[in-house]
């Protein structure tokens, strides 16, 4: 639970958050504006109605072990879509787009 009481944590998008997901584990969140669309689009887990701790606990209360067991087989399917590694390929591309623009205005010329 990170309640969004300064921009960062609104925003926030933490490493453990992936972690679990590489390890092909469910997750229970609070309803944090940037990890909500990916529980949500990948069927990764639960969110609660709230950051309070009552709230993520009724959430868990509401879980069934079939519902938990589907959303490790969701993380194992999407788990390689939104690793580091394939996040890394698009950056990589990108930069290098950036860097042939450059060098196609003669901007990086000796």
């Amino acid at each position: 639970l990170l309640p969004p009481d300064y921009l960062n944590l609104e925003h926030v998008l933490p490493n453990k958050f992936f972690e679990f997901i590489q390890a092909r584990l469910a997750v229970l969140i609070g309803p944090s504006v940037e990890m909500v669309p990916f529980v949500e689009r990948y069927g990764l887990g639960f969110v609660a109605s709230d950051f309070s701790a009552a709230s993520l606990a009724k959430r868990l209360a509401e879980v069934s072990v079939e519902e938990i067991d589907k959303c490790k087989r969701n993380a194992d399917a999407s788990a390689w879509e939104i690793s580091a590694a394939t996040e890394m390929e698009k950056l990589v591309r990108f930069v290098n787009s950036v860097m042939n623009q450059r060098v196609d205005k003669g901007y990086l010329a000796n």
